[in-house]
């Protein structure tokens, strides 16, 4: 299992902020969402199943960043704001 930092930059917001916070919840086993639009999540998934899983709810406008990051990220759930 490993975890990845994903941020993502929406032009529209308003129209599927809750969706990719959905898809990017239901990725893996547990997660954190220290900022507004960056979560840190822990998941079988590899970058390129995440990336996949992801891009569906994006528009052609909008961003987004995956990255791996060390196994010793300590992940606590964290409510949608």
């Amino acid at each position: 299992m490993r975890t990845f930092l994903v941020s993502y930059d929406l032009a529209k917001p308003h129209l599927t902020k809750h969706v990719v916070a959905q898809a990017i919840m239901s990725a893996g086993q547990s997660w954190a969402r220290p900022l507004e639009q960056t979560w840190y999540v822990r998941t079988e998934e590899s970058e390129q199943a995440l990336e996949a899983l992801l891009s569906r709810h994006l528009d052609t406008d909008d961003g987004l960043l995956i990255q791996a990051v060390k196994e010793e990220a300590i992940l606590t759930n964290t409510s949608l704001r």
